[in-house]
Protein backbone atom coordinates (compact mmCIF):
# COMPACT_ATOMS: atom_id res chain seq x y z
CA UNK A 1 0.00 0.00 0.00
CA UNK A 2 3.00 2.02 0.96
CA UNK A 3 4.45 1.98 -2.32
CA UNK A 4 1.55 2.50 -4.32
CA UNK A 5 1.23 5.80 -2.39
CA UNK A 6 4.56 6.74 -3.64
CA UNK A 7 4.31 6.37 -7.21
CA UNK A 8 0.47 7.59 -7.65
CA UNK A 9 2.24 10.68 -5.60
CA UNK A 10 5.25 10.72 -8.05
CA UNK A 11 2.83 10.39 -11.07
CA UNK A 12 0.68 13.69 -9.62
CA UNK A 13 3.59 15.46 -8.97
CA UNK A 14 5.50 14.55 -12.39
CA UNK A 15 2.33 15.78 -14.18
CA UNK A 16 1.61 18.96 -12.06
CA UNK A 17 5.47 19.94 -13.00
CA UNK A 18 4.59 19.57 -16.70
CA UNK A 19 1.75 21.54 -16.74
CA UNK A 20 3.16 24.09 -14.84
CA UNK A 21 5.41 24.58 -17.03
CA UNK A 22 3.69 24.55 -20.17
CA UNK A 23 0.63 26.78 -18.65
CA UNK A 24 3.81 29.19 -17.48
CA UNK A 25 4.79 29.52 -21.69
CA UNK A 26 1.19 30.65 -22.25
CA UNK A 27 0.50 33.55 -19.33
CA UNK A 28 1.50 36.88 -20.09
CA UNK A 29 4.17 37.47 -20.97
CA UNK A 30 4.20 34.73 -23.24
CA UNK A 31 6.87 32.57 -23.36
CA UNK A 32 8.93 34.19 -20.54
CA UNK A 33 8.85 31.92 -17.63
CA UNK A 34 9.54 33.55 -14.27
CA UNK A 35 12.74 31.84 -12.71
CA UNK A 36 9.99 30.97 -9.33
CA UNK A 37 7.59 28.83 -11.79
CA UNK A 38 11.10 26.96 -12.94
CA UNK A 39 12.06 26.79 -9.85
CA UNK A 40 9.28 25.79 -8.55
CA UNK A 41 9.23 22.98 -11.48
CA UNK A 42 12.63 21.81 -10.50
CA UNK A 43 11.29 20.97 -7.24
CA UNK A 44 8.51 18.98 -8.00
CA UNK A 45 10.86 16.75 -10.54
CA UNK A 46 13.49 16.30 -7.67
CA UNK A 47 10.69 15.62 -5.18
CA UNK A 48 9.20 13.10 -7.92
CA UNK A 49 12.78 11.61 -8.29
CA UNK A 50 12.98 11.36 -4.88
CA UNK A 51 10.11 8.97 -4.34
CA UNK A 52 10.97 6.58 -7.23
CA UNK A 53 14.55 6.23 -5.51
CA UNK A 54 16.50 7.93 -8.11
CA UNK A 55 19.90 9.22 -6.31
CA UNK A 56 21.61 12.26 -7.93
CA UNK A 57 24.76 14.42 -7.49
CA UNK A 58 25.65 16.91 -8.07
CA UNK A 59 29.52 17.69 -9.48
CA UNK A 60 30.70 21.27 -8.69
CA UNK A 61 34.70 20.16 -9.33
CA UNK A 62 34.79 22.75 -12.53
CA UNK A 63 33.19 25.63 -10.28
CA UNK A 64 35.07 28.47 -9.87
CA UNK A 65 34.58 30.96 -7.38
CA UNK A 66 34.18 34.74 -8.32
CA UNK A 67 36.79 36.78 -7.71
CA UNK A 68 37.99 37.12 -3.59
CA UNK A 69 35.53 34.60 -2.85
CA UNK A 70 38.28 31.54 -3.07
CA UNK A 71 39.83 32.91 -0.05
CA UNK A 72 36.96 32.81 2.12
CA UNK A 73 35.95 29.44 1.10
CA UNK A 74 39.59 28.10 1.63
CA UNK A 75 39.21 29.32 5.36
CA UNK A 76 35.55 27.88 5.48
CA UNK A 77 36.59 24.36 4.28
CA UNK A 78 39.62 24.51 6.82
CA UNK A 79 36.98 25.58 9.96
CA UNK A 80 34.68 22.36 8.85
CA UNK A 81 37.51 20.33 8.69
CA UNK A 82 38.81 20.98 12.33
Amino acid sequence: MKLKIKYILSIISFLSSIVIGFLALYLPPIGIIDHSVLWFTAQLLLFTSSLLGIDFRIDNSNYSAPHGMSSCLTVLRQQVLR
